[in-house]
């Protein structure tokens, strides 16, 4: 089951509208133009924090020539990984609601993609060597500098488009070793550049205070790896990172007029309190990264010893996924939240390794060739329980975890023009556990919004396994995701307190 852009994107539109259309159900619109005083709460300065996770492709195109003979091709592979920096920024904005704005962010990660083998050998059960290798890329930090066009929607609540100029140190690296022999290793460090457009969401919970959540999608452009001239070869390899992130952050805004009641406009009930106990339906949509580790075990006998040989091979994967959930809390009267959450997200989280190429003489095809490994992430589903806190009476901060399944689908294929192609997949269950934290604030009495970050770490499954006299092997995937996911709940009256209205 794979989850197009498209979906991800309509998943999305229901979360950012969900507050304007819960707002209407027996209430008035919002005015056509902003009370000044409210106005100044989003106008000025603010700085803020930021976190979340991203990945995507990593394109190597590569070209060679030798005399009339040149080879074109490209190998790929996908990259996955967390970040964490902060922003600052000013913002305009206009009678009519409109905002415009500037922010520059900067932010440490660790997304990389690459391709890593290790393993060791024994000879009756003897330790006699090991050996291990890696190659790829790893952004170490990115920035931005991007312009905001956004509208404000109800009083508190803010969406926006963005985009502009990205900048971010990218490290390309290799190693390989053998115990005893040593080994060899190089890397290139690049300060690369380009674009990044995105869409995000921010609400103010107090007139300085304000929690956003944003997709962004960078392209850092191309740079030089490596350039050879011997003779009459002639050969270079280039690389072109491109990232998704799904991150939230916080802001503060400074030099606001706007008292506390401000956040209190005729479009939403004017409230007494809030409580949490009921039962909630909802959407979600973020982006996960994976990292899919492949177990080796080979063993045969020879000249009357048994040798063995284990090692993993590891990949890294990215990809977004969609989906709803149902549950139920109850709020105790010291303002501690109970409760329980069962979800299933339609997935396209990939980890994958490829390379295709073509080669001519005299400008003359001769031919093509490609193939590509890895895992894909089909649906992911929990069942969790949660504990919370109600920091103000819509706002609150939980911890969450439980029970976690899924299904991968790990397959390989090449192909060659002119004598067609082979290729072999298998699909794979697979449960294990979730943990994470979450922050769910609500809208009005029974709309709430939310992001959280979950781990998930699956269970260990067989792809192959060969038994043959003496001779056994076996190849295992062992599959871990880390994900941020925004959400909308509308969250039910039955099952809950009697008194129920929301208190901003």
């Amino acid at each position: 089951m794979n989850i197009s852009t498209f979906s991800l994107s309509a998943i999305l539109t229901v979360i950012l509208a969900g507050p304007t259309f819960a707002a209407d159900l027996g209430r008035a619109p919002p005015p056509a133009a902003m009370d000044p005083v409210v106005r100044s709460m989003w106008s000025g300065f603010h700085v803020g924090l930021n976190a979340g996770v991203g990945g995507g492709t990593t394109n190597y195109p590569i070209a060679a020539t030798l005399g009339p003979v040149a080879i074109d091709g490209k190998g790929k592979m996908d990259a996955s990984g967390r970040m964490i920096g902060a922003q600052i920024g000013y913002d305009w904005v206009f009678s009519s609601r409109i905002l415009v704005g500037l922010e520059a962010d900067i932010a440490w990660t660790d997304v990389e993609d690459r391709f890593a083998l290790d393993g060791s050998a024994t000879v009756n059960g003897v330790p006699v060597g090991s050996a291990g290798g890696n190659i790829g890329t790893k952004l170490d930090y990115l920035g931005t500098v991007r312009g905001r066009l956004g509208y404000v929607v109800t009083d508190p609540w803010l969406v926006y488009l963005t985009g502009g100029w990205a900048y971010g140190d990218v490290k390309s690296s290799y190693s390989a070793g053998i115990s005893g022999l040593g080994g060899v290793a190089g890397s290139t460090t690049n300060f690369m550049s380009g674009w990044v457009a995105g869409i995000g969401t921010e609400y103010a919970i107090t007139p300085d205070i304000s929690f956003r959540a944003e997709y962004l999608h960078v392209d850092l452009g191309s740079a030089d790896l490596f350039n050879l001239a011997a003779g009459g070869l002639a050969a270079g390899m280039r690389v072109e990172p491109a990232y998704d992130f799904v991150r939230a952050g916080i802001n503060y805004r400074f030099a606001s007029t706007a008292p506390a009641t401000a956040l209190q406009p005729a479009a939403f009930v004017s409230p007494t309190t809030f409580d949490w106990t009921g039962f909630h339906v909802g959407v979600n949509g973020g982006y996960a990264a994976a990292r899919n580790e492949y177990p080796i075990d080979v063993g045969f006998t020879t000249g009357g010893n048994v040798v063995g040989i284990g090692g993993t091979g590891r990949l890294q994967g990215s990809g977004m996924l969609a989906g709803l959930q149902i549950g139920y809390d109850h709020q105790l009267s010291n303002k501690v939240v109970l409760g329980i959450e069962a979800d299933i997200d339609w997935a396209d989280v990939r980890g994958r390794l490829g390379i295709d190429g073509s080669a001519w003489n005299g400008g003359v095809p001769l031919g093509s060739a490609g193939g590509d490994i890895g895992t894909n992430l089909q649906y992911l589903g929990t069942v969790r329980a949660r504990l919370g806190y109600a920091v103000t009476e819509p706002w609150l901060i939980y911890a969450t975890g439980g029970w976690a399944y899924g299904e991968t689908k790990s397959s390989a294929g090449a192909s060659v023009s002119g004598l067609g192609g082979i290729g072999v997949s298998k699909t794979l269950n697979h449960s294990g556990w979730v943990a994470g934290i979450g922050s769910e604030f609500a809208v009005t009495p029974n709309f709430t919004i939310r992001a959280e970050y979950l781990h998930v770490d699956f269970d260990s499954k067989t792809l192959w396994d060969f038994t043959a006299g003496t001779t056994r092997a076996s190849l295992k995937l062992d599959p871990s995701y880390d994900l941020v996911r925004i959400g909308a709940n509308y969250k039910f009256d039955f099952g809950a307190p009697a008194a129920m209205v929301a208190k901003y």
